[in-house]
């Protein structure tokens, strides 16, 4: 494990405990988990890799809060779509400039992986199988039990019929480069401090959740919600994967390229240019 920090047997200096050697001594960390390779982890200093995740994840749900009520006006039957379409662009936007102002403190650490090329070859791979297994899985399904999309994804197609240049800029680029930092680099990182099967596990599950409607009001609300969640469960679990072994590069790659093909079928099947 990886959560405690170390205290270094030679000059008792106390440092996290993913170095390797001790920054005070260069004495080498007694900890045999430091010193194990990890191909695509970024480790992050603990305080980091947790408020990459509360500012992602909680604080995406206070600034959506805020912005919602600053804008309660606009939501009124006739203009439900741009209400939430406004509060969705002004909420990502501004958790978008904080996550840019945390990735400026450990800028080289982080973008090590968007160097090379394989990541983003492997991550196109990754985000089409995605799709393909999350196809494959909704047919299989509707085989047995017609279900229409999840209020998630209802929202995304109003939102982007609606506006779709907007939508295309916060759903295929914003969103994902947002959730990945918080979920990937902030949740799965400090998990991962924890054991890589506990990573895979809290991860999968947080990102699966996130998506669920938890007030979806009807029992067949609720039916819906469930029937949908394996597709997150398997987009979870590939951009993990994408993470752990080929870097943040390839699991952005990865998410960009998913929702892009997702929204860019959103916007053929109505015509949309």
């Amino acid at each position: 494990m990886l959560i405690r920090n170390t205290n270094c047997p030679k000059c008792g200096h106390i440092y996290d405990s993913i170095e390797r050697h001790c920054p005070k001594c260069s004495e080498a960390n007694p900890n045999p988990m430091s010193h194990k390779k990890c191909r695509g982890l970024v480790w992050l200093p603990k305080w980091q890799e947790i408020t990459f995740f509360l500012l992602g994840w909680f604080g995406l749900n206070i600034i959506a809060t805020l912005v919602q009520l600053a804008f309660s006006y606009l939501n009124t039957d006739g203009n439900e779509v741009l209400f939430m379409s406004i509060t969705q662009f002004i909420t990502y936007g501004i958790l978008f400039l904080g996550m840019v102002i945390l990735v400026v403190n450990n800028h080289r650490k982080i973008f090590v992986s968007f160097k090379k090329i394989e990541p983003y070859v492997i991550g196109i791979g990754i985000g089409a199988i995605i799709i393909l297994l999350s196809g494959l899985y909704s047919r299989i399904v509707s085989s047995f039990y017609t279900f229409n999309v999840n209020e998630n994804e209802s929202l995304i197609r109003e939102i982007t019929i609606s506006y779709p240049v907007f939508a295309f800029l916060i759903f295929v680029f914003v969103g994902p480069i947002c959730e990945e930092l918080t979920y990937r680099l902030g949740l799965f990182t400090l998990s991962a401090r924890l054991g890589k099967w506990v990573a895979y596990l809290v991860t999968i599950s947080f990102f699966a959740l996130i998506h669920f409607d938890f007030f979806a009001g009807s029992a067949e609300g609720y039916i819906v919600e469930l029937l949908n969640l394996p597709s997150y469960i398997i987009a979870g679990a590939l951009l993990c994967f994408a993470y752990d072994y080929f870097g943040l590069a390839a699991s952005v790659t990865a998410h960009v390229v998913n929702n892009m093909i997702a929204i860019t079928s959103i916007l053929f099947l109505n015509g949309i240019s």
